[in-house]
């Protein structure tokens, strides 16, 4: 269950990051394919992930390869900045609404 919460919080981050991008004039036609083609190996790893779930044997689990995504080369660099000023920003964003309740 602890493997599924950290999906569903991870997942949910991402949502809230694709809205708050597709609002922004950044959100591009390729930026949405990219991303589109992401969450479609994602979608299908986790079905993958799920069937020896289902058909729990000891014959039949499957060892699925896991997908690789990954920041584009030229993006590496940037990675822990931006994660750190998009996590700071989350909390100030989490902090404004349990302040306005």
């Amino acid at each position: 269950m602890q493997q599924l919460r950290l999906c569903f919080a991870n997942l949910t981050d991402m949502i809230r990051i694709f809205t708050e991008w597709s609002e922004s004039k950044h959100w591009t036609a390729e930026d949405q394919k990219i991303w589109a083609d992401h969450l479609n190996t994602i979608a299908l790893y986790m079905k993958e992930w799920n069937l020896p779930l289902n058909n729990l044997t000891n014959s039949n689990l499957v060892s699925t390869p896991v997908p690789n995504i990954k920041a584009p080369v030229t993006l590496e660099k940037y990675q822990y900045p931006l994660t750190l000023y998009i996590n700071a920003n989350q909390i100030i964003q989490d902090l404004q609404k349990f302040s306005n309740k």
